[in-house]
């Protein structure tokens, strides 16, 4: 179709596909003046005369339009999908609609298709044994696999939402030490080494976990250890000295922190003590100068000597 000079430029400048574009116009308070070629658009055959909003209800509220708009991805009659362009012109309104369905249908399709590949990895995770976490943007780790078998040894609650952290307090030390910037995509960079874990019956399950990156989200996957395996004795035991080894941390961060809570108080204390006789002193000596200024009982020296106290 050959479109007036001001839509042809309008298409120009903002780079719109006319491929599948139709078009219809308004007043600007939305009355259908002309149908043009936008029967797809449409709910049913318009009237001209009528207020378009009532055959594409997206317009209600949308006019009067004073300067052009652009809606994306409106969907509208039909399941049908459109990049719609409202493009005003003196007293008239351009209601330019670029079909857009088969591109939304090919990502909704390649989205689809991710998700079947994820939630095929996920399971073939599990099934190895391991219990998948993603960070959830607010810097929490929370699960998004199944349980594998061995996490009903630790606890009997599997609700989606429950933090890593609170899974595995361990862990909650190996997240704060992960580095808060990207990390090298595809990779598996951080490795929390061999922990002890005591489960529901008190007795012991020995794990790790690693941390996976992808694009920009990130997984940690955990695992228990194989304890039958002779080769991996000496890593239980290094598992036993590592949880023995944090909760000395964890208690010596309690301490300092009471440590450095005390030491404020004192501070407080001490400099509120000091004030108050301080205050007293630079006040006396500001009398005895004004006194000094006034008499002529005082020499220079002494003079001097009153103001260097107060210097000091």
């Amino acid at each position: 179709m050959q479109y007036p000079i001001f839509i042809a430029k309008y298409i120009e400048k903002n780079k719109v596909d006319s491929t599948d574009l139709s078009y219809l116009i308004t007043s600007t308070d939305g009355i259908i003046v002309n149908i043009g070629s936008s029967a797809e658009c449409l709910i049913a055959s318009p009237v001209v005369g009528n207020y378009l909003s009532n055959y594409m209800p997206v317009f209600e509220g949308v006019f009067p339009v004073k300067e052009d708009v652009y809606l994306p991805n409106v969907q509208l009659s039909h399941s049908l999908f459109f990049n719609i362009h409202i493009v005003v012109y003196s007293d008239q309104i351009w209601i330019l609609c670029q079909n857009i369905t088969e591109n939304i249908h090919k990502i909704r399709r390649l989205i689809e298709k991710k998700k079947e590949v994820k939630k095929y990895e996920f399971s073939l995770l599990e099934a190895l044994g391991f219990y998948v976490f993603k960070n959830n943007k607010v810097g929490g780790y929370r699960p998004i696999s199944g349980a594998p078998k061995w996490v009903n040894k630790i606890t009997n609650n599997l609700e989606e939402r429950i933090d890593i952290e609170i899974l595995f307090p361990y862990l909650a030390f190996f997240v704060e030490q992960l580095p808060k910037g990207i990390i090298r995509k595809g990779t598996i960079d951080h490795y929390s080494g061999i922990w002890t874990q005591n489960t529901l019956n008190d007795s012991e399950i020995h794990l790790n976990a690693w941390l996976y990156q992808v694009l920009d989200d990130s997984f940690i996957l955990v695992q228990p250890v194989n304890e039958n395996k002779k080769k991996e004795n000496k890593i239980i035991q290094s598992a036993r000295e590592n949880t023995l080894a944090y909760e000395q941390l964890q208690k010596t961060k309690k301490e300092l922190q009471d440590l450095l809570k005390l030491k404020d108080q004192f501070v407080s204390i001490v400099s509120h003590d000091f004030r108050s006789p301080i205050s007293s002193l630079t006040n006396g000596i500001s009398f005895l100068l004004e006194d000094i200024n006034q008499s002529k009982i005082f020499d220079d020296s002494h003079r001097e000597i009153i103001i260097q106290i107060k210097q000091e």
